[in-house]
């Protein structure tokens, strides 16, 4: 099984009704520049979108798996929980399973990986919809039932794709590594007296 990533997302947005994060690009990169949104009970947050992550998946590849690493953190201990976690598919979030994390965000900034190797988020992915531009993850954050005001901080949402290639792309390298045999045990009967 081969894999490309994690990759970062070129693209963010947000969605859903809420408050809006600030600077919603600074997931772009693992720099400890954050994304961030302040919560308390009443607030309903809007997803943190990020796409365009720049794959290349060979086509006619079988999707195996879908990683998202999430690196974020909470103003305050047991205050701030994921409320929804998602990918996207073609601009349009894939609600089909929620991989949401029911642990409450550190007061310093980890990562959390959501899927795995042989996970597809109980979804069907082909090569093309994963390079496409409007491939990425949405999260939404969730303040645990508590008056006390507090401040969601997202660093980097990185995805890693795990694929098996499909046999027209590995027929080609068989037939390479075929001639380079071939090519030497030509050179080497030709070498002996």
């Amino acid at each position: 099984m081969a894999s490309q990533g994690p990759n970062n997302p070129a693209t963010f947005s947000q969605g859903g009704p809420g408050t809006s994060w600030t600077n919603p690009s600074n997931v772009q990169a693992s720099d400890n520049v954050y994304a961030t949104i302040d919560l308390d009970i009443l607030v309903v947050c809007r997803s943190l979108i990020a796409t365009n992550y720049g794959f290349s998946i060979p086509t006619g590849s079988t999707i195996n798996g879908i990683i998202l690493t999430i690196e974020k953190k909470a103003s305050l201990v047991d205050k701030v929980s994921d409320g929804d976690v998602y990918l996207v598919k073609g601009g349009t979030i894939q609600t089909a399973e929620d991989k949401s994390d029911i642990e409450n965000w550190g007061i310093t900034d980890a990562s959390t990986n959501y899927g795995g190797a042989s996970d597809v988020w109980s979804n069907t992915w082909t090569a093309e919809e994963i390079n496409d531009s409007g491939f990425g993850a949405a999260l939404r954050a969730q303040q645990q039932f508590d008056e006390t005001p507090v401040t969601a901080s997202v660093d980097w949402m990185g995805i890693t794709v795990y694929y098996t290639e499909g046999p027209s792309l590995q027929l080609p390298r068989l037939q390479r590594s075929y001639s380079r045999l071939q090519r030497g045990i030509t050179s080497r009967l030709h070498k002996q007296p």
